[in-house]
């Protein structure tokens, strides 16, 4: 059958793992354990059935790059954006109706896109 959950356990002995590509599959969810990839710098997992977005994302102090357009995420957890070295952050096309005030402080972020979201309001 088709995995619905991306089951990472077997990634937390990656611990060099830098770049992780998961676009274009089923997968909707990610269990936390993805944050004992504490050298990953490149998350892609665009074109998902992803619904949230786990807060222990936010532990990956060394990710630069996430990607996770055309999913059905709803909400941005606040660790993701307090991320020291998140440069960029794709998050467009999915059901995003408000983004946090804390955008507003996260310093290394270069290139935020929230395009094709619901937004209603901005910080």
């Amino acid at each position: 059958g088709i995995r619905k959950q991306l089951y990472t356990k077997g990634f937390g002995g990656l611990h060099s793992l830098e770049e992780l590509w998961l676009d274009n599959n089923r997968l909707k969810s990610i269990t936390p354990e993805i944050s004992n990839c504490e050298s990953l710098r490149y998350l892609n997992m665009r074109r998902n059935l992803l619904v949230d977005i786990p807060s222990e994302l936010g532990a990956i102090k060394t990710l630069e790059f996430l990607v996770l357009t055309h999913n059905l995420v709803q909400t941005v957890p606040d660790s993701l954006l307090m991320l020291p070295n998140l440069h960029t952050l794709e998050l467009s096309c999915n059901r995003i109706e408000q983004i946090s005030g804390l955008v507003i402080s996260a310093t290394a972020l270069t290139d935020l896109d929230l395009s094709h979201n619901p937004l209603r309001c901005l910080p």
